[in-house]
């Protein structure tokens, strides 16, 4: 009886069912120290395509990246924490932003240029997403005192699977990750 059922339960599966290839990438960013002296940080962040992905999927389709990140300031006066600004994304363009004293997790589409159907021929298929560390105007920071934010971004991206049935499968995402102050990279 048992094995009825995992039968029926098996042979009711649906065979139309498309899988995903989830493509993931992780970067650490370097850890700012803001102080009342230089409030500010700004990064640029770059994914780069350097290959198409398993069945010649392309990886770009879906891009998310999640910028997360943690402050710890060098008081330990939780009342005296400041605030940060947090902003993801360019300025012009729409962002997310956050304002906060211990930390921010902000998501955004982001958008793929250039030739990403065959990646490492022509013009790069890449993305680029900024992130602003901005000490709010409020926030009264005492000589020596600072805040670090140690942050990193997550990418993610989705596409199907060529073959119907199948599970999902998490694979590496086929890209190179830069991260630096703007007017570096």
């Amino acid at each position: 009886m048992i094995a009825g059922v995992a039968l029926t339960a098996a042979s009711c599966a649906d065979p139309e069912k498309r899988s995903v290839y989830r493509f993931e990438k992780s970067s650490e960013g370097p850890s700012p120290r803001l102080t009342s002296s230089e409030p500010k940080s700004h990064y640029l962040v770059r994914a780069q395509v350097t290959a198409l992905g398993p069945e010649k999927a392309n990886t770009t389709d879906t891009a998310l990246a999640t910028a997360r990140g943690a402050l710890t300031p060098s008081t330990t006066d939780k009342d005296a924490r400041p605030y940060v600004d947090v902003q993801f994304g360019a300025e012009g363009q729409a962002s997310d932003a956050v304002t906060t004293k211990t930390g921010f997790q902000l998501a955004r589409p982001i958008r793929f240029t250039g030739n990403c159907a065959q990646p490492g021929q022509g013009a790069a298929c890449q993305a680029e997403i900024e992130l602003d560390f901005d000490l709010d105007s409020d926030s009264n920071l005492a000589e020596g005192e600072s805040i670090s934010v140690d942050w990193g971004v997550d990418f993610e991206s989705r596409t199907f699977k060529l073959s119907a049935g199948g599970s999902d499968e998490e694979v590496e995402a086929p890209w190179t990750v830069e991260i630096g102050l703007v007017g570096e990279l």
